[in-house]
């Protein structure tokens, strides 16, 4: 039975409550290994963090690429934008990931990163998370523009 490492994060206490909140993410991971036969070996959390820092800048995140990188396990998480909503970080992580060995699956994508046109597809996907962070960030700043007096 190969182990798997699970990596959850919420940026805000309204995603926590939402679809997108850590126990969703973990049931819906652990629902993945079991029907895989993957052994979760390790869960690891980022709370309050927004995507917009780098993986290996967050704790989890840190800890996370350590682990992957001495074990070869699979990598497992909810939405590839738990962990990346940044091109150049994806594309790096990504790439170190292949070159290790080391599988990557986002479930909510269906992308099972052992393959050539399964990381393509994957870092075409952080483009529209990337896009996302910048969407959510222009309406922020257009919602604090028009409070003002």
């Amino acid at each position: 039975m190969k182990d798997a490492i699970s990596y959850i994060r919420v940026s805000s206490e309204q995603q926590a409550d939402s679809g997108l909140g850590l126990k969703a993410q973990r049931q819906r991971i652990a629902a993945y290994c079991t029907m895989k036969g993957l052994n979760l070996a390790e869960e690891l959390e980022d709370q309050g963090i927004g995507a917009g820092k780098p993986l290996a800048s967050r704790p989890a995140g840190r800890k996370l690429i350590a682990v992957a990188r001495k074990g070869k396990a699979v990598v497992v998480v909810a939405k590839l934008d738990r962990l990346f909503r940044s091109v150049a970080d994806a594309a790096n992580v990504i790439d170190d990931f292949g070159k290790r060995g080391i599988q990557l699956v986002a479930i909510a994508e269906s992308f099972d990163m052992t393959s050539p046109y399964e990381r393509a597809m994957a870092q075409m996907a952080s483009v529209f998370a990337e896009l996302e962070r910048a969407m959510i960030w222009e309406r922020t700043r257009c919602r604090f523009a028009n409070r003002r007096p």
